[in-house]
């Protein structure tokens, strides 16, 4: 595989464990934010904007876990039927997989930022704390996912290329 291959998926890498770490604080925060709110309750007073903190937590949560999970392979495949074809047809179903969630992902990531500009306004109920943040943070977590993607593609489009040329 090319250098700049190699570089760019040691940045790849990089940016989603560091996005994984982001993701494990934030479910140590909302563990304790859970802790101190039931405890809250019956010693004390329940912790205000304990919900908000949780459903925001959450989805930031899951978005900025997608890239980590493509890293490790954890996500949910079905290859009994893929797994039959030869090497070569398993790594050409693999690129037009990835090209075609690739593109999915960048619309996705577009349509939330506009999902942001339309929520520039609106604050949470409690804390009021600003929407936009959390969905442009998504957006962000989705495009580093997209580029893990692309690693996998130029990964898989080098197996396929090396073993036409028998290497």
């Amino acid at each position: 595989m090319p250098a700049w291959v190699v570089s760019f998926e040691n940045g790849v890498h990089r940016v989603s464990k560091w996005s994984h770490y982001v993701a494990s604080f934030i479910l140590l925060g909302m563990m304790f934010l859970t802790f101190f709110d039931v405890v809250g309750r019956y010693f004390i007073r329940p912790v205000l904007g304990t919900y908000e903190l949780t459903e925001l937590g959450l989805a930031l949560l899951i978005f900025l876990g997608l890239s980590f999970t493509q890293l490790k392979k954890d996500h949910i495949s079905i290859d009994f039927f893929v797994g039959k074809f030869s090497f070569r047809t398993q790594q050409i179903i693999a690129i037009f997989t990835y090209s075609t969630l690739f593109v999915l992902l960048i619309l996705v990531s577009v349509n939330i930022v506009i999902f942001a500009n339309r929520t520039a306004a609106h604050v949470t109920n409690d804390l009021g704390l600003p929407i936009y943040l959390v969905v442009i943070i998504a957006a962000l977590a989705v495009i580093v996912f997209a580029l893990t993607l692309i690693v996998e593609l130029l990964k898989s489009y080098y197996r396929v290329v090396n073993q036409a040329h028998g290497s």
